[in-house]
């Protein structure tokens, strides 16, 4: 059974985890939901024959204060601070570019990775969870662009006289 559809007991997310404010020095870590109710982050570096562990995130669900789900990243607001992972590092480059595409297999990846099952679990725990779904994403990008054709056309029509 895989481990992000369970409804109860641990589970656990395969994440990167960005350290920094951009995407560079990326890490690749385990997102874990333990038996004791607790959420755990530890990264993992090094080698395959010698890696090393470091624990990010431990906290209880009390001291989550919020989570906001993208398209590709969770993002954990804790007492301890704010916490980025990306479940989206096998995605390839149309994820990074973000393009409509990007966002199709972002959210193709979302749903198949098991966030879902976490963002069902923490919203059934009373954590505060803001999500962005494809549609939303969708429809807020379909605005701005009918924004800004309406407003070249207005540009033009009041320089064409």
């Amino acid at each position: 059974m895989d481990p992000a559809s369970s409804q109860s007991g641990p589970m656990y997310l395969d994440v990167t985890y960005f350290p920094g404010v951009t995407v560079y020095g990326s890490v690749n870590a385990r997102l874990e939901w333990t038996a004791s109710n607790r959420v755990t982050l530890t990264t993992v570096e090094g080698t395959p024959e010698a890696p090393l562990y470091k624990r990010i995130l431990d906290v209880s669900l009390g001291e989550i204060t919020s989570v906001h789900f993208t398209l590709d990243a969770v993002r954990f607001k804790t007492t301890q601070g704010t916490f980025r992972v990306s479940v989206a590092q096998y995605a390839g480059p149309a994820v990074a570019t973000g393009s409509v595409a990007g966002a199709a297999v972002a959210y193709s990846l979302r749903k198949r990775s098991g966030v879902s099952a976490w963002e069902r679990r923490l919203k059934a725990s009373g954590v505060r969870v803001v999500s962005f779904g494809f549609l939303k994403l969708f429809g807020i990008t379909l605005g701005v662009m009918i924004l800004i054709l309406g407003v070249i056309i207005a540009a033009y029509v009041a320089f064409e006289q």
